[in-house]
């Protein structure tokens, strides 16, 4: 029996049909595409998938299931206020205006003054988890 001959089209760009089965490599874009005859699907190659290295550019919405590690640049990456404070009006059940908010602690606001709401020290919850009891201490932290 011969040794059978797989052939690869190659060219600059997606190329506009493949049969089904029938491969091709964009040199320009470096994809890896198969076709099916009517589609054609991205199968490998740094333009169809995350590189584990280098800088790309990755569009569209991504969710991920674990936490994510590195660094973030940019505003977001050392803002502790908004980068831009922002005046905030409540209307209806509740009325009232927050000027010039950044996202940091302001006090008291209107509304909290006409219900004569008690001073809180703004508090953030630590608790304790056991993997079969579940939640078994809870304590507040004081900022």
């Amino acid at each position: 029996m011969a040794n059978p001959l797989l052939k690869l089209k190659r060219g600059n760009g997606a190329p506009a049909s493949l049969s089904a089965g029938e491969p091709a490599y964009d040199l320009q874009n470096e994809v890896l595409y198969i076709g099916d005859g009517t589609n054609l699907d991205k199968i490998g190659g740094k333009g169809a998938y995350l590189a584990l290295d280098g800088n790309q550019t990755v569009a569209g919405v991504k969710t991920f299931s674990e936490t994510i590690t590195g660094s973030v640049s940019g505003n977001a990456g050392t803002a502790t206020t908004l980068q831009t404070a922002r005046d905030i009006s409540l209307t209806g059940d509740v009325t009232g205006t927050a000027s010039a908010f950044n996202g940091s602690l302001i006090g008291y606001n209107a509304y909290a003054l006409s219900i004569k709401a008690s001073f809180e020290p703004p508090t953030q919850t630590y608790f304790l988890l056991d993997k079969k009891r579940g939640r078994t201490m809870t304590a507040p932290i004081y900022l």
